[in-house]
């Protein structure tokens, strides 16, 4: 159904089915019916809330949307949580009591092709993937996993710089077409074909392949970042877990995860920047030259 929104000169607002002529509800009535039936019907904006969808419903969101998730309360209603605010609505229903840790969730995504897939999994499964909703269940755990994306991302960004500032001392043109090849990479939807043809064209003009450069050095900074943001995120978990809210239902997390976030993580962490500086660098360094 598509919908016209009228607006008479008295302020009134009702809706006309474009393809009928007929008028439809006004959003005041659709409002109130869904208030006496405990079901809001999807009207176009991201503030109103859908419970208990239909299929005509769910195929509307699949016309507008990239993204949504209908999740069982305990109820048994369906909530539908929509992309722009999914993880404060979610977690304001967690913490209130409103969903319970095996509540299926339902996650519709849509590809690049216009093709739509389903997955099914509980509200603690699907927390793992959000950082703001996985606190509420694992506060250590979740902060342990958040720092070890953002530690092998600084591990990146360093190992990168690092290398640009050895190539600035050896020939500014190489540094400059480092530079380059590194910027490609973040060009939205870039071919890999494109990507080939200026590694080929910047090989040819250096002698030297600067994407392999590149992708070596990111390599090697998030092996070295990762574990260290690991355990320093673990530790924040641990400073800051009993003063974050916490689901209703959340059960303490296992004895080891003191082990398993930060000891394991600190270590082994500690061992790959020492074989880096003592070994692998030294090997580097005298293969190169």
């Amino acid at each position: 159904m598509s919908l016209k929104r009228i607006t008479t000169p008295e302020g009134d607002v009702y809706f006309i089915d474009s393809v009928s002529g007929q008028r439809v509800k006004t959003k005041m009535d659709v409002i109130k019916t869904a208030a006496d039936s405990n079901t809001v019907p999807l009207v176009g904006t991201v503030s109103e809330k859908i419970l208990n969808p239909d299929e005509e419903q769910i195929e509307t969101l699949k016309k507008t949307k990239k993204w949504f998730a209908i999740a069982q309360n305990n109820n048994g209603e369906k909530i539908v949580y929509q992309v722009e605010t999914f993880r404060d609505e979610m977690e304001k229903n967690i913490l209130e009591g409103i969903h319970s840790a095996n509540n299926q969730v339902d996650i519709y995504t849509k590809n690049d092709k216009g093709e739509w897939t389903k997955v099914s999994s509980t509200i603690t499964q699907f927390s793992r993937s959000h950082f703001k909703l996985g606190v509420l269940y694992r506060p250590v755990w979740s902060h342990a996993v958040s720092g070890l994306k953002w530690g092998a991302l600084i591990g990146v960004v360093i190992k990168l710089f690092d290398t640009f500032l050895l190539l600035l001392k050896v020939e500014e043109g190489m540094a400059f077409l480092f530079l380059i090849a590194i910027g490609v990479c973040f060009i939205p939807r870039v071919g890999i074909g494109l990507m080939v043809v200026i590694s080929l064209i910047l090989s040819r003009l250096s002698k030297v392949n600067f994407f392999f450069m590149a992708l070596a050095g990111a390599l090697i900074g998030a092996i070295i970042g990762c574990l260290p943001g690991m355990a320093a995120g673990g530790i924040i978990g641990l400073v800051r877990r009993d003063n974050l809210p916490k689901a209703k239902d959340a059960e303490p997390e296992e004895n080891h995860i003191v082990i398993k976030s930060v000891i394991l993580p600190l270590i082994f962490g500690l061992l790959i920047i020492w074989f880096y500086i003592f070994v692998f660098n030294p090997w580097l360094i005298e293969a190169l030259s």
